[in-house]
């Protein structure tokens, strides 16, 4: 058959193509294409090109378009807002503002900038032409929008369906208190936190929703950084801490299980924001007083004087002739306002901070030193914080934590008690108390400024007076406390939405405690200087290590939206103790154990203290468009501190929510921003009874005398329970949330219960059974309450005031 054929042709001088009539051939089957050697190069050539262009041009075009703008973030009142989120949407690229509001970032051709910040409304305004943007962030419902603390995770305020309050560093960094505790009083609601001391650098008590326990402790338990650790956070600089969310309810505290039962305080420290380098300075410097108003209202010199004289009168005794003219000893001798002075209190941290794409590290280092307002009593702290993160790739997080610490205490005994007799019984008294008890015409100063060893005037028959003055000038009664709380950990996303994280947690603390009273000092009436020389000396140390592996998997399907974590932890503490207590020194002035004559061995001893947690943790959290919001969560929780036969407990709960604001039917309602209902029931524990309590123990002192021999020998002084089990508080909660006008009133009511049973108590036991008590569970305590908070932002925002 025949057919036409096509035959390419290429010009030299050209590269256009040109179709020509080819002579007719006889082919059966198939055209053929005639070409040349030179035109297959070209086209070959050409093909490549052609791919390589398409490769590489997404990110050819990247490079070849990208513009630098920048411009300044301010706020309603016109005021600049330092570190503002500043990201181009759906990309990782992104920078925050500094201290001045003010920003700068590449960006691409087209885009949008998304500028966000925590209690503001988030801006989009896409990028064009302009490289300069003036940007102005407006108070509204993005604050219900704003990341909080969990156990184990995070949420909103919109979708959190537990009793959580939250206190920023910004709410906190100008109350120039030492303390974090203290300057978080008057700020929770339910929360009792109260000063029981005034010696300088000490914690307040905190009391989460009342106090639930009789003898196994009422303190909350602090988590820092995700790591529940072991007694207070006095130590802690408020300079390094960036939130605070205080968990209150049984549905937002049951992971924590049988630590959870007086509430828990989660404190998340400071980390660099927004790829940018950040300086931070806080200085203040204080003095403090004892103010006159709040003072005793004693007598002075003449009027006690006077009270004397009319007491004999009324006696029908004779006047003693020191007490026949009362105006000669005038004002007298102020004991207590002698003992007390004007102190200074400073403090001054600085914050480093640096983050990159890929690196961020914050260092905040602080020193804190307080003068008490009784003399002789000082606190001085020095702290640093380092928290660096790693992104190894888009998988692979790591991160380290340190936060070394070290104080130095000195406070010799007031408040009550003093401890020099014995560092583990106080005894009742003290020198403020002393100082309260004594005659005011009795002199502490002689008129040549040396101290005498005890107050007297001769004529007076009463007994003389330890110089409490001179005791609290001469006392010693320090302690050092060294501590280190660190943490690493590694995170990996797998797959998007599938989180695993494992932590290792370290805390560290060494304290020396060394008391030193000479021989020319009392702390009591009943023993008159010179006494006998005695020193305490005590060493504590301990160790606490935890383990968290983590698994969380998010998801959402249409209008469901999934959180599913679940978790192993493990924990372990020891301590060491050791306390000799010396007496006879032939020299006040030498203090050294080899210089002391006597070791009194009944007050001088050593002691280990070791308890060990294991743990599964399991939550579901689940919402639906948003406004309908469930979680459940359960703690199961193994703990060596009680019983053989009773040593795991369970500690679920169950909350929800209805964000009713999203309604149809009430979207007219302009003037409510949310409403929210929510209600949580749970169980949770309290395991603060102390170790080896469920044992059988035995006193290794008792002696025995066989004919003249005394031979050592070992008691059993307390009975065992191998059902010993931990108090068991079940909690329901009911709260509303109301947020009005764009969130600028915001009110929330909580009613709540709670019944704690199984109370850990020591019980009598019959005296012939050789033992008087027995520790068990008994007994329970019920709570109810209602809590009621409100915060409103006035102004804010457009202010008009119209007079008619």
């Amino acid at each position: 058959m025949k057919r036409k054929l096509f035959t390419v042709q290429q010009s030299h001088g050209s590269d256009d193509l040109s179709f020509a009539n080819p002579p007719c051939v006889h082919e059966p089957r198939m055209g053929t294409v005639l070409m040349s050697h030179q035109r297959k190069t070209w086209l070959t050539r050409t093909a490549i090109s052609l791919f390589l262009v398409f490769l590489f041009l997404p990110s050819l075009n990247l490079f070849a378009q990208n513009k630098t703008v920048s411009g300044t973030v301010k706020d309603e009142k016109g005021q600049p807002l330092s570190g503002v989120s500043v990201v181009v949407k759906e990309t990782k690229t992104g920078a925050s503002t500094n201290a001045a509001g003010q920003f700068s970032l590449s960006v691409p051709q087209t885009g949008t900038l998304v500028f966000s910040y925590i209690g503001y409304n988030t801006v989009e305004i896409p990028i064009g032409s302009n490289s300069s943007y003036d940007v102005t962030l407006k108070t509204g419902a993005a604050a219900l929008g704003e990341v909080i603390v969990v156990a184990y995770g995070s949420t909103t305020k919109r979708t959190s369906t537990g009793a959580v309050q939250t206190v920023s560093s910004k709410e906190l960094q100008d109350i120039p208190v030492p303390q974090v505790t203290q300057k978080l009083q008057g700020k929770l609601a339910g929360v009792q936190i109260n000063q029981t001391t005034g010696k300088p650098g000490q914690g307040m008590q905190v009391r989460i929703r009342g106090q639930v326990s009789i003898l196994a402790g009422s303190d909350p338990l602090y988590v820092v950084d995700g790591f529940p650790i072991v007694g207070d956070i006095s130590n802690i600089n408020p300079d390094e801490i960036e939130t605070i969310s205080v968990l209150k309810d049984a549905a937002s505290t049951s992971l924590y299980g049988s630590r959870a039962a007086n509430g828990v305080v989660l404190i998340t420290t400071k980390h660099a924001k927004g790829n940018q380098t950040s300086i931070g300075v806080n200085a203040f410097y204080g003095v403090q007083q004892v103010p006159q108003k709040g003072r005793p209202d004693m007598m002075n010199g003449a009027e006690f004087a006077q009270f004397k004289k009319e007491s004999y009168e009324d006696l029908g005794q004779p006047v003693p002739d020191v007490f026949q003219n009362p105006q000669q000893y005038g004002e007298g001798y102020d004991w207590y306002g002698g003992m007390l002075q004007s102190a200074p209190v400073q403090n001054y941290s600085i914050s480093l901070g640096s983050s990159r794409d890929r690196f961020s590290t914050s260092v905040t280092a602080g020193f804190f030193d307080q003068e008490g307002v009784l003399r002789n009593s000082d606190f001085q702290r020095f702290s640093l914080r380092i928290n660096s993160d790693f992104k190894v790739s888009d998988k692979i997080k790591i991160g380290f934590n340190a936060a070394p610490s070290y104080s130095i205490n000195n406070t010799p005994g007031s408040d009550g008690a003093f401890y020099a007799t014995n560092a583990n019984v106080a005894v009742p008294g003290g020198l403020l108390y002393n100082s309260l008890l004594t005659w005011p015409i009795l002199p502490y100063e002689n008129p040549d400024g040396t101290l005498p060893l005890s107050a007297w005037i001769p004529g007076i028959s009463a007994f003389p007076t330890p110089n409490w003055y001179r005791a609290l000038n001469e006392i010693t009664n320090e302690t050092k406390t060294a501590r280190l709380l660190s943490n690493a950990y590694i995170e990996y996303e797998p797959i998007k939405g599938l989180d695993l994280k494992s932590t290792i947690n370290v805390d560290l603390g060494n304290t020396s405690f060394i008391n030193f009273q000479p021989s020319t000092s009392s702390t009591t009436f009943a023993s008159l200087p010179p006494t006998t020389a005695t020193s305490i000396r005590r060493n504590d140390q301990y160790y606490s290590w935890l383990n968290e592996n983590l698994a969380t998997y998010k998801r959402s399907f249409g209008d469901h939206n999934f959180e599913l974590l679940g978790g192993f932890t493990t924990q372990k503490f020891r301590s060491e103790a050791a306390q000799l207590r010396l007496t006879d020194f032939p020299d006040d002035r030498i203090h050294t154990i080899q210089s002391a004559i006597n070791i009194d061995r009944t007050q001088s001893f050593s002691d280990v203290q070791e308890w060990s947690l294991i743990s599964y943790i399991a939550r579901l959290t689940y919402n639906y468009q948003g406004k309908y919001l469930l979680t459940a969560a359960i703690r199961r929780d193994g703990s060596s501190r009680f019983g053989s036969d009773n040593r795991w407990g369970n500690f679920p709960s169950v909350s929800a929510g209805w964000v009713a604001s999203d309604e149809k039917f009430m979207q007219n309602m302009k003037s409510i921003s949310l409403l929210k209902f929510r209600g949580s029931y749970g169980v949770i524990g309290n395991n603060n009874i102390g170790n080896y309590t469920q044992y059988a123990t035995v006193n290794t002192t008792t002696n025995a005398v066989f004919g003249s021999t005394v031979a050592p020998g070992a008691s059993v002084v307390t009975l065992g329970n191998s059902d010993l089990g931990w108090e068991t508080t079940k909690q329901f909660d009911f709260g509303i949330d109301l947020g009005l006008f764009k969130n600028r009133l915001i009110v929330a009511y909580d009613f709540y219960t709670k019944k704690t049973t199984n109370l850990l108590y020591n019980l009598a036991v019959p005296q012939e059974s050789g033992f008087t008590t027995f520790n068990g569970n008994i007994g329970e305590l019920k709570f109810w309450g209602h809590e009621f908070t409100a915060s409103a932002k006035i102004l804010t925002g457009d202010f008009r005031w119209n007079v008619d």
